[in-house]
């Protein structure tokens, strides 16, 4: 019965199959008989869990509901950070037949949070029939810093970090403050990858563990004097080196946060920092960075060394939490200040939340 109290009704093909029709109209279906079951056309089974070997192994069975043959391709959705592959692409079923494919999702970076793998089938000419989706859950994958075999200089260059993988944030999925709001696009927000996104490095050594940082930023505003850092353009990093079993719990000495400004001169200098930790005796690292300007936005570099009694040890094998998360703003009136912000890894109450901030584990050179 449509939303008039028109009624109609609905026949099965000459193989059992009923399709119901879909639109904005609202159609309302009585008498279903209790024998009648849902076609499933494609199922996408896998692990809850991605497992720390960065390995999710999972199936798809796809089967042919009709009464003729099937031909098709299945077409796994990207996932950033991840490789995704099917043991086989292209399917030709008989009616009633049913076949069962591998599907294997590697990961390189994904964050802590749920994930949809997710598989289309598209028929011959390239319309999707049928889609299905499995959820799972990653804990962050565990990110390996590789050692550094030459000495690294605090000089604002990237002339030692051109071997070294760096991490992309440009899209809206790393944007954790002032997501776009088409309803309302006069309000300060994230607008593009110009706007704000950043590239991340990271390597160690012996004397200290090495980022360089460079965000892109169309209008660079530095804090001024006197002013709360964290509503202008800054890097807030944030760093775990507590014991395994505290690390991501509540923040307590060995976890801290660190705010720091960028220049907006040309030549590359010193940076002015603070820890939001207020008795500097308790503040697990000492903490060197340079920054400068560039023709797009700007770059930090810098260099972090652990106290020598937090538990967390400059050698292969020492993992730690860490995240970088960039504020933006474009305008020095004090109402837009801070309109958007972008995380590596966690959420915007960051400084309050460390388990979602990124795992990470020292590699030795090979």
């Amino acid at each position: 019965m449509d939303m008039l109290g028109n009624f109609s009704q609905i026949t099965a093909n000459n193989g059992g199959l009923i399709t119901l029709p879909i639109g904005l109209k609202p159609v309302y279906i009585f008498d279903v008989p209790s024998e009648m079951k849902e076609v499933v056309p494609l199922l996408v089974q896998a692990p809850k869990v991605l497992p720390e070997n960065r390995l999710l192994a999972g199936k798809v069975t796809v089967t042919n509901p009709f009464d003729t043959p099937l031909h098709g391709k299945l077409i796994a959705k990207p996932i950033r950070g991840t490789s995704i592959s099917l043991s086989k692409s292209k399917v030709s079923l008989a009616p009633g037949a049913t076949e069962v494919l591998d599907v294997t999702l590697k990961a390189e970076f994904l964050k802590r949070r749920p994930y949809l793998l997710s598989v289309d089938l598209q028929n011959e000419q390239g319309k999707v029939i049928a889609a299905a989706q499995s959820i799972f859950k990653s804990n962050g994958v565990i990110q390996m810093i590789p050692e550094a075999t030459t000495t690294i200089t605090l000089d604002g260059n990237d002339d030692e970090w051109s071997d070294i993988k760096g991490v992309v944030c440009d899209d809206v999925d790393s944007v954790v403050h002032g997501k776009p709001n088409f309803a309302e696009v006069w309000l300060p927000q994230w607008m593009s990858k110009e706007d704000l996104s950043l590239n991340l490095k990271l390597a160690w050594r012996e004397d200290g563990l090495y980022f360089l940082l460079k965000v892109t930023d169309d209008k660079v505003i530095p804090a001024p004097e006197g002013a709360h850092a964290f509503r202008y353009d800054c890097l807030e990093l944030f760093f775990d080196g507590r014991k395994f079993g505290e690390r991501g719990t509540t923040i307590s000495v060995g976890a801290d946060q660190a705010v720091i400004t960028p220049n907006d001169t040309e030549q590359a200098k010193p940076c002015k920092f603070w820890f939001a930790r207020k008795d500097n005796e308790q503040v697990s690292a000492d903490l060197q960075t340079v920054s400068r300007k560039t023709s797009d936005g700007y770059v930090i570099e810098g260099k972090l060394v652990p106290k020598p009694w937090l538990d967390f040890k400059l050698l292969p094998g020492s993992q730690f939490m860490m995240d970088f998360l960039v504020d933006d703003t474009d305008d020095t009136n004090p109402k837009w200040l801070r309109k958007s912000a972008m995380a590596v890894h966690g959420t915007f109450n960051n400084y309050v939340n460390p388990d979602l901030w990124g795992r990470y584990e020292l590699e030795a050179a090979p």
